[in-house]
């Protein structure tokens, strides 16, 4: 929690000892969060000393969370014969109170046939001497926006869409539409930017696959005599006698090589049937790698 700050016009020291809110100096006062953490400071000693509300449990040290006090010792003392010849009790109960025991305390017993006992629950909104600061009414702490309570202290933010700081009145503000506009802006461009990038690599690598495929093609057409083809095709006299023809053509007679087309099969190949023109005049095609063993 915060430093050591009392309500306005509060008592804050009470001997060497400095009192912080939520606890506050006199029973009925009003300087504390409730009542249940009202304190006397009994002024009868030199110093004064401090005690929980107009009890006797003394308080030699306090923060604003956590207090440490003194309490009688329980004593049981035996004769020879096993008769009590002395008999304290001492308690510290609880129960209608805010505190609870912190987890740095020691219980402890000495002696024989003797029994101690510690009872309660763990429940409740209180937990190791803390409160619950979000429902703290009080002028010394206050969240105007949405607070969550943690051991100690709380967490005060501004509710959504809203931004600012929330412990201060009027500290939130809307966000206005204008303040995400260009959020907007810069969002839309990083998604476009994106996918122009993308688009372009996409491109830049189709394009180089094709202009792979265009030079095995022609590294194919070369190895299997296509050079050779060609210059019979331009010798006079032959034109008429071979025609050339594309793979789209080549698809297109076959139905994109449909499997009706096909009408054998060798040991190089699928030897297909197709129709096709060409200069105005019908052909029936039979092309495929027929070779050895073709069955038509």
């Amino acid at each position: 929690t915060g430093g050591n700050i009392a309500k306005p016009g509060c008592q804050t020291q009470c001997g060497n000892l400095t009192v912080a809110y939520p606890f506050g100096i006199g029973v009925g006062s009003g300087c504390s969060i409730d009542a249940s953490f009202d304190l006397t400071c009994n002024t009868t000693y030199d110093p004064p000393k401090l005690f929980i509300r107009s009890g006797n449990i003394e308080i030699h040290k306090i923060s604003d969370s956590e207090m440490w006090v003194t309490n009688f010792i329980a004593v049981r003392c035996y004769d020879q014969s096993g008769g009590v010849t002395l008999d304290n009790y001492s308690w510290t109960n609880l129960e209608t109170t805010p505190f609870a025991f912190s987890q740095r305390n020691k219980f402890t017993v000495i002696g024989c046939d003797d029994f101690a006992l510690i009872t309660g629950s763990n429940g409740g909104d209180f937990s190791s001497g803390y409160i619950n600061e979000c429902d703290d009414k009080s002028n010394i702490r206050r969240c105007y926006g949405h607070c969550i309570n943690t051991a100690g202290s709380y967490n005060c933010t501004c509710r959504p869409g809203y931004t600012g700081d929330a412990k201060t009145p009027d500290g939130c503000r809307p966000i206005s539409s204008g303040s995400k506009f260009p959020v907007m802006v810069f969002t839309l461009a990083l998604v476009f930017g994106f996918l122009a990038t993308l688009s372009g690599v996409i491109g830049i690598f189709f394009g180089i696959r094709k202009r792979k495929l265009i030079k095995l093609r022609e590294k194919f057409f070369e190895q299997n005599g296509g050079v050779f083809l060609k210059q019979k095709l331009n010798a006079p006299g032959t034109s008429d006698a071979v025609i050339m023809f594309s793979s789209d053509q080549l698809r297109k007679a076959t139905d994109n090589y449909s499997e009706e087309q096909i009408i054998g099969r060798g040991g190089y190949g699928v030897v297909y049937k197709g129709y096709t023109s060409k200069c105005g005049k019908a052909f029936r095609l039979l092309f495929g790698g027929g070779g050895p063993g073709t069955s038509l």
